[in-house]
């Protein structure tokens, strides 16, 4: 089993990490963006500032897409 983001998305190879990269949807690509940016925050990776205009860009993001998009899961394992 590998994973990426400090085991938050866990896959059997780079082959289905490849299918999943290939059919993403826009809420499963917020998903991942969502993941990434909580490791790399949990790691000190980003500075007040930046934490908080990530935060405030990803709102925006999903600003008009109601309120479902949140509650998007990404298939793991």
């Amino acid at each position: 089993m590998e994973s990426i983001f400090g085991g938050m998305i866990e896959f059997h190879s780079k082959t289905q990490l490849t299918e999943l990269s290939n059919n993403l949807t826009k809420d499963m690509s917020i998903k991942m963006i969502e993941a990434s940016l909580e490791y790399f925050n949990k790691n000190g990776m980003f500075s007040l500032d930046e934490a908080h205009i990530i935060y405030k860009s990803l709102q925006k993001l999903k600003e008009n897409d109601g309120p479902n998009v949140g509650d998007v899961e990404l298939q793991q394992g």
